[in-house]
């Protein structure tokens, strides 16, 4: 005969909590190791968190000029130039996943991961692809972000960088893609951009990775970033001990329209015809990127639809900031 009164478990709630912490707590870092897990460019770009606003400003300083002292006389000051570009987060994004009150989702760790897996891994996607948009156009811009009109840029700054394969078979050529690296790579390093250290990474879809690969261009090894963060197994070119990312979210190859986080008052810049575009180098400093929201995950149920709901979301933006520190490869 069963107890009037008796204690029961409650392994969702986390110690002292009156609610299911626990089931979001775990849904959240199913979320979040999923996106870091299958983002090929996370951990390379720095976010800069924003509050209070929606809207950062990055400042150029043009480079100072250097004269000559002269016996008896006084030397006078010299101008620099300076310009200024801004990034507004306006468009959050957002993944859902709804399950009836017959499901068994509470009791379900099984549909609570294939959920929390596959919103990580959209989430993922997008920001890859929208990290590789940028860097992209940032090598694909003839002159500086900076530049204001008839007026240029500061002194100093400079556009991205661009090198066309001879053919478009060669792309399939080992010996040719490390040629057209060597070119993209002194044409940076003439606008004072040193690949090796100032965190520049080659980045390429699975089809050019691999030719690479087999012919022995690439090494296995631990790398650190420019922002301190360390990557282990990581690729890179054997020569110019810069890593290589490969990715199927690259946006190499690819035309983009109606991207969720193009709008006109952004230029629908998250959208492009990049379908000439083979590979592309790029340092953090190609990018100026901030994050709004940082991943947010929650799982409720709801009263009025009687229906529960799994949430992800988060609201971050870029823009191309230092474009000399961005370049292409492309096709004829």
């Amino acid at each position: 005969m069963s107890l009037d009164s008796f204690v029961v478990q409650t392994p969702n709630k986390g110690v002292g909590s009156t609610t299911d912490n626990l089931i979001v707590e775990q849904f959240t870092g199913m979320v979040q190791g999923t996106l870091d897990r299958m983002s090929a460019y996370e951990g390379l770009v720095d976010f800069k968190k924003i509050s209070g606003t929606d809207t950062i400003t990055s400042n150029a300083i043009g480079e100072s000029t250097i004269g000559k002292l002269q016996a008896g006389v006084t030397p006078n000051g010299t101008t620099n130039q300076y310009g200024k570009i801004k990034l507004t987060v306006d468009t959050p994004l957002f993944a859902r996943a709804t399950f009836t009150l017959i499901d068994v989702w509470r009791t379900s760790f099984d549909a609570r991961k294939a959920v929390a897996l596959e919103q990580g891994k959209k989430l993922a996607k997008q920001r890859d692809l929208a990290i590789s948009t940028i860097a992209v156009k940032a090598g694909l811009a003839t002159q500086s972000a900076y530049a204001n009109g008839v007026n240029g840029a500061p002194a100093g700054h400079f556009g991205g960088s661009q090198v066309a394969l001879g053919s478009s078979g060669a792309k399939s050529d080992p010996a040719a893609l490390y040629a057209s690296i060597a070119a993209l790579f002194t044409q940076m390093e003439l606008k004072d951009v040193d690949p090796r250290n100032d965190g520049v990474i080659l980045t390429m879809g699975p089809a050019e990775f691999y030719t690479l690969a087999q012919a022995e261009q690439l090494i296995n090894t631990t790398y650190t970033t420019a922002e301190g963060n360390s990557l282990q197994n990581t690729w890179v070119l054997k020569a110019y001990g810069v890593p290589v990312v490969s990715s199927n979210n690259f946006v190499g190859g690819k035309t983009i329209t109606g991207s969720l986080l193009s709008n006109t008052a952004n230029g629908n810049a998250f959208d492009g015809d990049f379908s000439k575009v083979v590979m592309a180098a790029f340092s953090p400093q190609a990018l100026l990127a901030a994050e709004l929201e940082s991943l947010q995950s929650d799982v409720f149920f709801d009263k009025v639809s009687k229906h529960w709901f799994a949430d992800s979301w988060q609201a971050y933006g870029l823009t191309n900031d230092r474009n000399e520190y961005s370049g292409v490869v492309v096709l004829p």
